[in-house]
C-alpha cells in the first residue's frame, strides 16, 4: 500500500523535508514493484533505495555536525542510522537468495524507519537547527503524529 506525504511528516526544515519526500517516492516505487515482483526490477529498486538512504543519512548527520546540535542528539542520530544501515546490509545479502522476501522486508523496514526515526529523531534534529522552528503545532500534535504512525505501521 503506497504511503502518502502529508503535513504530519513535515519537520519544518525544507532540506530534510525534500529528502523525506523523495524517500517516500522511492518507498512507493518499491511498493509498485512488489505488486508484480520481478527479481531484476526489485534488485534495481533496492539498489536505488540503498544508495539514496546512504546519501540521506550522511546529509542528516552532516547537518547535525555543521550546526553543532546537542551531542546526545547527534549520538542518537548516528546510532539509529547505523542500525538502519546494518539492516539494509542484511537485506542486501538476502536479496541475492530471495529478492521478493528481501524487498518485502525492506518495505517493512522503511515503514518502521519512518515511524520510529523520521517522526521522532528527525523532528528533534530539525527543531535543533538554528533558524529553524518546528511546525506551529509540533508540541500539540505529538500525540496525533504517534497515533498516525501506529496506524501506518498497521497498514
Amino acid at each position: 500500500m503506497p504511503i502518502q506525504w502529508s503535513k504530519k511528516f513535515e519537520t519544518g526544515n525544507p532540506d530534510i523535508d525534500r529528502e523525506h519526500r523523495h524517500l517516500f517516492d522511492l518507498v512507493n516505487l518499491l511498493d509498485t514493484a512488489l505488486e508484480k515482483p520481478e527479481p531484476h526490477i526489485l534488485s534495481m529498486v533496492f539498489l536505488q533505495l540503498a544508495g539514496y538512504i546512504c546519501h540521506h543519512l550522511v546529509s542528516e548527520e552532516s547537518l547535525a555536525a555543521r550546526y553543532q546540535v546537542d551531542a546526545a542528539l547527534q549520538e542518537r542520530l548516528h546510532r539509529e542510522h547505523q542500525t538502519f544501515v546494518a539492516e539494509i546490509g542484511r537485506l542486501q545479502h538476502l536479496m541475492e537468495a530471495s529478492p521478493v522476501k528481501a524487498a518485502r522486508d525492506l518495505h517493512a523496514c522503511l515503514i518502521d524507519f519512518i515511524n520510529n526515526h523520521v517522526l521522532t529523531t528527525d523532528f528533534a534534529l530539525a527543531a535543533a537547527l538554528p533558524g529553524n522552528r518546528p511546525p506551529d503545532d509540533y508540541e500539540a500534535d505529538e500525540a496525533e503524529r504517534r497515533s498516525f504512525a501506529l496506524r501506518l505501521v498497521g497498514s
